[in-house]
């Protein structure tokens, strides 16, 4: 799960060891806008083992906040 912010408006994108393949996508965020979301089920597995999650944003914005999961 995650509890995540921006400094602009924008969109948080998750990559899953590199950019370009989005994995999950947050709803575009207002300023200072929030979004949690709580892991559900299985939640996201990698396509290989000990790939980096790598996070994006959709405008220049500052993300801040928190991510947490388990790894298999």
């Amino acid at each position: 799960g995650w509890a995540l912010s921006v400094s602009a408006a924008a969109a948080i994108e998750f990559h899953d060891n590199a950019i370009g393949t989005i994995v999950l996508q947050t709803p575009l965020l207002a300023a200072a806008g929030v979004d949690r979301h709580e892991a559900e089920g299985q939640g996201f597995k990698s396509a290989t083992a000990n790939n980096v999650l790598k996070l994006d944003v959709t405008a220049n914005a500052t993300v801040s906040g928190m991510v947490w999961g388990t790894e298999e």
